[in-house]
């Protein structure tokens, strides 16, 4: 946490982070990442996060968008 929280700004991992949260059991952690992802994104929505995100292989993708 204090990596990404050192990052400040950076999207990606603040998208990440909160993923591997959700996907470690860790809600409360999640919810901080998402809120904070919110914050720098306001228009980001599961609906619109495959154009944002293009590097994932699809079935990675898929499972990344369900933790989130």
């Amino acid at each position: 946490m204090k990596a990404v929280v050192g990052a400040g700004a950076f999207l990606g991992a603040v998208r990440v982070a909160a993923a591997a949260n959700v996907l470690a059991g860790r809600p409360n952690e999640a919810r901080w990442f998402i809120t904070r992802a919110l914050q720098l994104d306001p228009e980001l929505r599961i609906s619109n996060l495959k154009n944002r995100v293009t590097w994932f292989r699809p079935e990675d993708f898929a499972k990344y968008a369900e933790a989130l």
